[in-house]
């Protein structure tokens, strides 16, 4: 792949007008080559307040919602990228549908992330720019997590007025993990 990639880099500079040296330079050479992400400080909470209504089988939420959240590392460029998300959409909140933003400190390049906690699935995708080269590259990518959680929950009970509410929350963190890029594509 990485052969593929620099052969277009070099004839993309030519068809520029500028000299195909510049075209394959160290950030390049390194955003060809890279093969994964590696993904730090890994956690997912979700919060379900549950208040059973005056029907037995009647349930409403209120105050539920998940929140994800790592840091995106990639060997071909000098920061990590912030991933967060909040949902308010239960019972599971990421159905790895909605594609949220990271946080990225250069301007221009792009990371994006999808989530399933029903099949732990992380996907992303991420665009970055070796500027002084005037080559770019998009990645896209994912692994199936598998999350150590852990549940807890609490009752709480108020007077004979009020509803009986039921609190649970779910703790998922992960150790450092590296995620295989499974497309590599580069642009000039």
């Amino acid at each position: 792949m990485q052969a593929a990639i620099t052969l277009l880099l070099l004839c993309a500079g030519l068809a520029v007008g500028r000299p195909a040296v510049q075209a394959v330079g160290p950030c390049t050479k390194l955003s060809s080559s890279t093969t994964k992400w590696d993904v730090v400080d890994f956690g997912y909470s979700a919060t379900s307040d549950s208040s059973a209504g005056s029907k037995a089988n009647a349930t409403t939420t209120d105050g539920s919602g998940g929140t994800i959240r790592f840091r995106l590392a990639n060997a071909a460029v000098e920061y990590k990228a912030n991933c967060s998300a909040q949902s308010a959409d239960g019972p599971d909140f990421f159905d790895g549908k909605r594609e949220y933003a990271c946080s990225v400190p250069v301007q221009g390049d792009k990371a994006t992330f999808t989530f399933s906690r029903q099949t732990g699935r992380l996907h992303i995708k991420q665009m970055w720019r070796c500027a002084k080269e005037f080559t770019g590259f998009q990645a896209e990518g994912g692994i199936a997590l598998n999350l150590t959680c852990g549940e807890g929950g609490q009752r709480r009970t108020s007077s004979p007025l009020r509803r009986q509410t039921a609190v649970s929350k779910i703790l998922c963190d992960n150790s450092p993990l590296s995620v295989p890029i499974e497309n590599l594509s580069a642009f000039a």
